[in-house]
């Protein structure tokens, strides 16, 4: 009977511990599954804008493009370098914004050489990063490691998840962690490179 109730004990001490547990992991998958879904909708907006589609239903996404050396001239040591930022943002429908300044994702290509480069940053509607993709050139170069594809999803500030290729972590190493930092840092950049450029001078 003892042996009985150890047993009985030790099974509600461990759902104790596991339903905290349970609860983290499915707020987690609820911010990732909110985030796939902004990505899609954000992307809808975009491939309709640039067919120069326009719906009542559908809220305004508006673009600014910003090519650094077109036509992929030679730059000293760099070799041949071109660099496009596309901005993507809309109104943000609140008081004092009478002006479409919201941005919601950055588009980032590069080329140098050789090599290529993608990234995209995805941001919510209260301006926080809750995205980044990254695709490097494809095949590697000589004898370099392969070398792949990259999400991390982001909340309140942190990596929720970290996506590898086909390797997906959910608890973040404190190198996935510095390497977050790092992109949280330059989307910030990126975020107030955006807001000055919407202050250019009209005449």
């Amino acid at each position: 009977m003892t042996r009985r109730l150890s047993a009985r004990n030790s099974l509600a001490l461990g759902l104790i511990f596991l339903f905290p547990l349970s609860i983290v992991v499915l707020a987690q998958e609820n911010s990732i599954q909110r985030i796939k879904r902004l990505y899609e909708e954000t992307g809808k907006k975009i491939e309709l804008s640039e067919k120069g589609i326009e719906d009542s239903q559908i809220a305004g996404i508006f673009c600014n493009e910003l090519v650094v050396n077109r036509n992929s001239h030679i730059w000293p040591v760099v070799g041949n370098y071109e660099m496009t930022y596309k901005f993507y943002y809309e109104l943000a429908h609140t008081e004092g914004h009478p002006y479409p300044d919201r941005l919601r994702k950055v588009v980032m290509k590069s080329s140098m050489s050789a090599r290529s480069y993608l990234a995209e940053y995805l941001f919510d509607e209260s301006g926080a990063l809750v995205f980044y993709f990254a695709k490097p050139d494809e095949p590697p170069i000589g004898d370099e490691p392969q070398r792949v594809e990259q999400r991390i999803y982001f909340a309140a500030g942190r990596p929720i998840r970290v996506i590898n290729g086909e390797k997906i972590i959910d608890s973040p190493t404190a190198k996935d962690r510095e390497l977050a930092r790092e992109i949280i840092k330059l989307s910030n950049q990126i975020k107030l490179f955006f807001a000055k450029s919407l202050e250019l001078p009209n005449g």
